[in-house]
């Protein structure tokens, strides 16, 4: 642009300036001027307008101009905006003279018309390139215009490296060509590589493996980019299939191998770039050796000494490789054994009793099963020794009485120290042999008095536990308790209920299993007649086969309790995790069952069940009863941590003819055991069923007849089952009797069990009974009962119902106490307690507490006797000793060391002791003995180590634990004396202890009880001792009390005229009960004998004859002499004489006076003697002295004779009547004086004596002038006696019964004479008599034995008595 240009601007500026002023002037003038007009003055001429030019602005391609055209005056300059696009930069502007400062362009002066040209050029960018170690681009770099792309070739070694990234100028990277996007600006190609690491390869631990395993190893691979490819292959040992080659994990099955052998592996791992990685894997194969774990160990039913044993195992596995081990437990010495079976069983020879220990374990150690093998060297029995044994019946069907040997044993004595103290000191026992279990074996005269009276003195030894007879069950004899199944063709079919494990009329399992269905900790022992351990419900359910002996019966009691459940067939077992112990019946096999403990003493038996008798069915008696439950009872005793469940038997009667007897001590006293349950059965109806035992023996009732295991026949597992499903009802066709009740019981004991192994079997008996809601009080008559319209009879005693789920609660309310409690006596002679606590829960520790212990007095409150604290769960408290019920109450706090943390828990405890008080007595004037050192042991004679000390009265407290008991006394100058008894807890008891003094001779005495069939005692029972011939009959009498108690003291044992008495004759007698006589009952010198009986109560089985009870007068009974009717309706009578000092009163009359006795029967009697002086003495001499006995001035004599009474009609005629009596003890025998007679006559003038009262035994006391002898024995106060004569003879007669009473001389006249009342005659039908309990036998009512002792008469006229002159003051006879 040149200047003109730039001033032809300016001079166009001017001109615009001018111009706008000039019409801005216009305006302003217009806006403003006035209304007036002015003048116009006429504007001077405008100037002339300035030049002006165009200037024109083009732009070539790439940029654009602005404005394109405009007109500027001249002189002026002109700006142009020249713009470049995208992409273009200004290359360069020209015209009109200008200049270019950034994108303006400015003119020079315009002074014509001029054009602005602007031209524009291309951008262009540098592309570089970058890349690591590895690689290069070609070309390395590019020049690329705006817009335009352009390539790089990559070069690298693929192997070696890989491309991790390629980036820059937003190109993209296909094979090696890197192609960049549109470039814009200058940027850079970057390509970045990686070195190609080789992957890593881990073909995992070398490892082990068994034969036959399936083997899987983990093959691990790491790259630094990916594993693309897996392989495995064997390099050596046995061909084997790899499952997947191509997977991490190499798994195989492992070849079958005979020795250790190796297998190697090779696995190869490639990456994504095709590096490869390879290791190595040896895998060592072992042959398989089999675990022991859950394999039942089996054993034949050898146990003899001398025999081969047979222990295997059951599982069909290749046992080559077990290692068995047999050692004798006695010494731990190994014995020599044969394996057989491929080493699945063993052989050994027994050669000494005791337990022999076999052990199999596995080849790695890991497992092991064991077995206690319990040998015997006990003969057989000699046959003829057998009780009622036929001589032809097989030895081994058998169940008998060993009538010439006993059982002898011991808990604390050695077999060396019992041989020696038999062979000593008890001349007529010969030992025999030696059993672990049952003892030592006597044999003996079974004839001989003298060895009864050693067996008896014996069992009063301290140290000896019991003697029991020894009874033979054979091996086959059939001893279960189920009754006889229906043979219709298809009894065995599946099928049938489960209605015993209900809950609306069974035991109500199903609710119980909502907590607890078993443990496998605990064991259950099921003994019984043998075992189908094949069947399909008891695979798998038994640790232990103890027999090689096959029985249904005892398949459905093993069934019953840990029968499979949820197979989908057959029954359910109560207990579903615990396993059995299986055995076969027998003392041996009991005790073998009972050492089957788990090696690691994990397992323990808990409970047995017992669904035999050892008596078998059909009990004869009681005695059998006890014969043949004693040595079981012993087991009891030595295994008091296991409860015994017992079946009742099914005789429809009494359980104490068969396993009730448990419950019976050795002296049959009613003394339970807390860990012996006998079991009843009921229905679904809820009543007994007519076969099931029943009685006070019984604990407890549960369900029967339901479908259980049987028999394996054929291959075939076959079931006790219903055809027409009425199970629950008599004879159902499903498994039966009180065999099914038993293991109802204890498969329910075994639940509790196994929520707690810790409870002691009497915490576990009493939840299963105090648990009990319902008692079952009837029972069906007979089997028609059952099934059609019910007869029912009311049991004498309620018997509780089993109900699992409430004692499964009861049980969980103990466990969620956190503590058990247990007491003990430590000193029985004080009123202390000993108490253990211990905590439930293994996991807490006791660490502190405070308790109360409580008495609950007569009066029924309770009172705080004791109290305190401790940190230790063994303590003792004070009790209130006049008190029977005592309770416990522990706050405690228990520690859990997992949370460091105080649990707080609280336990009530109530129990029960017995109070009894030891009364030792001289035997003869019953003076209290003081200073005696006094000394207790238990039943299984153990002692207890403190003594006690008799007081001045003679009394000694004593507190104990209900049970059965023997006391043992010392004194000075008296012989060595000793009592058992059974303490209860039901009132304080008096036992009394006679002692006899060294210089007295063979004296002893005799107590026990009388009870009723259903066990309650009997009270007013009469109780008499006869020594025969010896003493003339009956000599002494004892009337029980309200306990059923009685006690004889002051027996000779030697006659008058120095004749031994070897035993004696014992009657006991009661209305409305059976007789029961007992001979060869023996006496103890110096020491006290028990005798109990058992009197059945009697149905209206007699016919009365004859009856009077004087209450109407005389009638047409005629009296002679002293007798006449008396009213004695209190005790307002009494002897004079005693008052006056001429007699004495006996020890045991208490009274004020010596009174005559109240009415037996209504108010009045027939009394020999007057009221004036209470005595038979009619006129006293003057010349009577004190302490004579009461001298008359002459002898007296009386007759009292019965109308005539009818027995044409009569079979079995008895004298049934009440007779007290008190006469002189200095000469009171038949030969003697004070004679009391019974006679009868047909004829109403010959009258013979068939009885009489009079003893004939002299006290060993010489001065007993002034002391009676009475119906109660010599220096005791008189008692009613039942008399009890056999009239059979006189059957089809009439005759006229008299009483006659003759003093013979008038010395020792001063005693009370003879009372008789309510005398009867009865036509009794025979009654089958209740047999003894105790030494001795009873008679049936019409045996000869009996009719012996009732002396029948002779048929002779009564002769003149022909007494011996004896002097007034030294009349005593010696």
């Amino acid at each position: 642009m040149d200047r003109s240009t730039y001033r032809m601007g300016g001079l166009a500026r001017s001109l615009r300036l001018i111009l706008t002023g000039v019409a801005a002037a216009t305006v302003l003038t217009a806006c403003g001027g006035s209304d007036d007009p002015e003048p116009i003055t006429p504007p001077p001429p405008p100037p002339p307008p300035p030049a002006s030019y165009t200037v024109t602005a083009e732009a070539g391609e790439g940029g654009s101009v602005a404005p394109t055209e405009q007109e500027v005056e001249s002189g002026e300059q002109a700006s142009i905006e020249v713009t470049a696009d995208t992409g273009y930069d200004i290359d360069g502007v020209t015209g009109c003279g200008g200049d270019l400062a950034g994108t303006t362009y400015t003119t020079g002066a315009i002074t014509e018309d001029c054009t602005v040209s602007a031209s524009f050029i291309k951008k262009t960018y540098t592309v570089a390139t970058d890349v690591t170690e590895g690689g290069s681009w070609s070309p390395t770099e590019a020049i690329v215009e705006h817009g335009d792309s352009t390539s790089f070739v990559l070069t690298w070694d693929p192997v070696d490296y890989r491309i991790l990234t390629t980036e820059g100028c937003e190109g993209s990277f296909a094979d090696d060509t890197y192609t960049t996007g549109p470039i814009t600006a200058a940027c850079v190609v970057q390509a970045q590589l990686q070195f190609n690491e080789a992957p890593q390869c881990d073909a995992g631990d070398d490892t082990d493996a068994n034969a036959g395993d399936r083997v899987s190893i983990e093959g691990t691979g790491s790259d630094d980019m990916e594993i693309v490819s897996w392989l495995w292959e064997q390099i050596s040992g046995p061909e084997v299939v790899i499952l997947d080659p191509a997977s991490p994990t190499l798994e195989f099955d492992a070849p079958e191998v005979t020795e250790v052998t190796t297998l190697v592996f090779r696995l190869t791992v490639t990456d994504n770039e095709g590096k490869t990685a390879t290791d190595e894997v040896t895998v060592t194969l072992y042959p398989v050796y089999p675990e022991l774990t859950g394999v039942a160990m089996f054993a034949g039913d050898a146990r003899a000494v001398g025999s081969t044993v047979t222990v295997y195992l059951d599982s069909s596995e290749d046992l080559r490789s077990i290692n068995w081990q047999v050692t004798k437990r006695a010494d731990a010495s190994a014995v020599d054994f044969t394996a057989i079976n491929d080493n699945a069983a063993i052989e050994f020879n027994v050669d000494d009793v005791g337990l022999y220990d076999v052990v199999a374990t596995s080849h790695s150690g890991d497992s092991m099963q064991s077995m206690a093998v319990l040998t015997s060297s006990v003969p057989a029995p000699d046959p003829a020794a057998l009780e009622n044994y036929d001589g032809t019946t097989a030895l081994d069907e058998v169940v008998a009485v060993v009538l010439n040997q006993s059982w002898v044993v011991s808990d604390t004595l050695t077999e060396a120290e019992l041989t020696s103290l038999i062979t000593s000191d008890y001349s007529t026992l010969n030992p025999v042999a030696y059993d672990a279990t049952q003892g030592l074996l006597v044999q003996y005269d079974a004839d001989s008095i003298l060895v009864r009276e050693q067996l008896e003195m014996l069992k009063l030894q301290p140290n000896i536990a019991s003697v029991n007879q020894r009874v033979h069950v054979g091996v086959n004899a059939e001893i279960s308790f189920s009754t006889a199944l229906p043979d219709d063709g298809d009894t065995w079919a599946d099928g049938g209920s489960n209605w015993h494990l209900e809950t609306e009329q069974g035991a109500n399992f199903v609710e119980a299993w909502n907590t607890v269905t078993g443990n496998e900790n605990v064991q259950i022992a099921v003994v019984d007649g043998g075992f189908y351990a094949e069947h399909e419900e008891l695979q798998g359910r038994y640790s232990h086969l103890l027999t090689a002996s096959q029985s249904a019966h005892g398949n459905g009691t093993a069934g019953a309790i840990v029968g499979a459940s949820n197979n989908g067939v057959g029954v359910t077992g109560i207990n579903h995790s615990s396993q059995a112990v299986l055995a076969r019946w027998g003392v041996q096999s009991y005790a073998e069952a009972l050492a089957q403990d788990d090696a690691n003493d994990l397992r323990k038996i808990k409970v047995v069940n017992n669904s035999w008798g050892p008596m078998g069915n059909n009990s004869s008696s009681i005695s059998m009863g006890i014969y043949f439950s004693r040595s079981y009872r012993q087991l009891a005793l030595a295994h008091q941590d296991v409860l015994h469940v017992w079946a009742a038997g099914n005789d429809g009667r009494s359980a104490t003819y068969q396993n009730g007897a448990l419950h019976l001590n050795n002296n049959g006293s009613y003394s339970p055991l807390s860990n012996i349950m006998v079991v009843a059965a009921h229905g679904s109806d809820g009543l007994l069923l007519p076969y099931s035992n029943y009685g006070t023996s019984v604990d407890i009732a549960a369900p029967s007849e339901y479908l259980g295991v049987g028999a394996v026949n054929a291959g075939v597992s076959e079931y006790y089952a219903s055809e027409d499903d009425s199970y629950g009802s008599c004879y159902s066709g499903g498994f039966n009797g009180t065999s099914a009740a038993s293991p109802v019981v204890a498969g329910a004991a075994s639940l509790i069990y196994s929520m707690y192994p810790g409870f002691t079997p009497a915490e576990v008996k009493q939840i299963l009974v105090d648990s009990a809601d319902t008692y079952v009080t009837q029972r069906h008559a007979n089997a028609a009962s059952c099934n059609g319209v019910p007869e029912t009879v009311e049991l004498p005693s309620p018997i509780p119902v089993l109900n699992v789920a409430n004692a499964v609660a009861m049980a969980q309310d103990i466990i969620n106490s956190k503590v058990t409690i247990s007491h003990y006596m430590v000193n029985p002679f004080m009123n202390q307690v000993q108490f253990i606590m211990t905590s439930i829960d293994n996991n807490l520790a006791v660490q502190s507490f405070d308790w109360q212990l409580e008495s609950l007095s007569a009066e029924q409150n309770w009172s705080v006797t004791d109290s305190g604290t401790g940190d230790v769960g063994i303590f003792a408290g004070m009790f209130d000793g006049d008190a029977q019920e005592h309770r416990l109450t522990v706050n405690v706090e228990l520690y859990d060391p997992q949370s460091d943390t105080i649990v707080n828990a609280s336990r009530s405890y109530t129990f029960s002791l017995a109070q009894v008080f030891i009364n030792t007595r001289d035997t003869v004037n019953l003076n209290a003995i003081g200073g005696a050192e006094l000394q207790i042991a238990n039943e299984a004679g153990q002692l207890y180590s403190f003594t006690g000390y008799s007081s001045e009265s003679g009394i000694t407290p004593a507190w104990l634990k209900p049970g059965s008991y023997s006391v043992y006394a010392e004194a000075t100058d008296y012989q060595s004396s000793a009592v058992s008894f059974t303490a209860t807890t039901d009132e304080p008891q008096t036992i009394y202890l006679n002692m006899t003094t060294l210089d007295a001779g063979s004296v002893g005495s005799i107590s026990g009880r009388v009870v009723n069939q259903n066990d309650e005692p009997v009270a007013g029972a009469s109780v008499r001792i006869s020594g025969g011939e010896l003493t003339n009959g009956y000599f002494a009498s004892a009337v029980t009390n309200s306990a059923g108690e009685y006690v004889i003291s002051n027996i000779s044992k030697v006659s008058s005229t120095g004749q031994p008495i070897e035993s004696f004759t014992m009657e006991a007698t009661a209305s409305m009960h059976t007789t029961v006589v007992r001979d060869e009952v023996i006496v103890l010198a110096g020491l006290d004998r028990v005798e109990n009986f058992r009197l059945n109560e009697l149905e209206e089985s007699e016919e009365v004859i004859f009856a009077d009870s004087f209450e109407n007068g005389p009638g047409e009974w005629s009296a002679v002499g002293m007798w006449h009717l008396e009213s004695m309706t209190g005790n307002s009578l009494y002897n004079l004489l005693v008052d006056e000092g001429y007699v004495l009163f006996a020890p045991d009359e208490v009274a004020d006076h010596a009174y005559l006795p109240q009415a037996y029967d209504g108010d009045y009697v027939w009394w020999y003697g007057k009221a004036d002086t209470g005595t038979f003495i009619g006129e006293q001499a003057s010349s009577d002295t004190l302490l004579s006995g009461g001298r008359s001035t002459s002898s007296n004599m009386g007759m009292l004779t019965s109308p005539v009474i009818d027995l044409s009609n009569t079979n079995q005629p008895m004298l049934d009547l009440q007779s007290w009596w008190e006469i002189e003890s200095v000469n009171p025998n038949s030969s003697g004086f004070d004679l009391l007679r019974i006679q009868v006559s047909m004829n109403g003038d010959n009258f013979v004596t068939v009885r009489t009262l009079n003893p004939y035994v002299d006290p060993n006391d010489t001065q007993r002038a002034a002391k009676p002898f009475s119906s109660a024995g010599y220096n005791r106060k008189p008692v009613w006696t039942n008399e009890l004569l056999d009239l059979s003879a006189y059957a089809g007669s009439q005759i006229q019964i008299r009483f006659q009473f003759a003093t013979i001389d008038h010395l020792y006249n001063g005693f009370r004479g003879w009372v008789i009342d309510h005398v009867r005659v009865v036509d009794r039908y025979s009654e089958v008599v209740d047999p003894s309990i105790a030494s001795g036998r009873v008679e049936h009512p019409d045996s000869a034995e009996l009719l012996q002792q009732l002396r029948q008469p002779q048929w002779q006229p009564e002769q003149a008595q022909q007494a011996p002159v004896r002097d007034s003051m030294d009349g005593v006879q010696r």
